[in-house]
């Protein structure tokens, strides 16, 4: 087990990911789910905390308590190449969305569970 990938490595496996599995329980932000979707790669991640909010339309979401809703996710993206397609192109579009600015006013927020972001 790794503790630590290089960022080289890191753009090397994002870059020939199929999918990026995430079932987290819980997350302050997300940034994994953001890296992977810069590569147009969709994700599959929880149906909680703030994980829809930053995946929006490149994503799957499953019940990260179920193993029956995370096996049936990576069946659907395994089975239907036109689905992970769509998801991959809105993955794009959603990792748009979000540049260093916007990114750290809602880490902030969430990480505080305060309103950082001046309107």
């Amino acid at each position: 087990i790794k503790n630590y990938v290089s960022d080289v490595y890191l753009r090397m496996l994002l870059e020939n990911a199929y999918v990026l599995l995430y079932p987290s329980l819980y997350e302050g932000f997300g940034l994994p789910i953001l890296e992977a979707q810069s590569f147009g790669v969709p994700v599959i991640t929880s149906n909680i905390s703030s994980m829809p909010e930053i995946a929006g339309d490149g994503a799957l979401y499953v019940d990260p308590k179920l193993v029956r809703s995370i096996t049936s996710a990576l069946e659907k993206i395994i089975s239907n190449k036109k689905l992970r397609n769509k998801l991959s192109k809105k993955s794009l579009e959603n990792s748009k969305k979000f540049n260093w600015s916007i990114t750290t006013k809602l880490l902030l927020s969430n990480l505080y569970k305060k309103e950082f972001i001046k309107k």
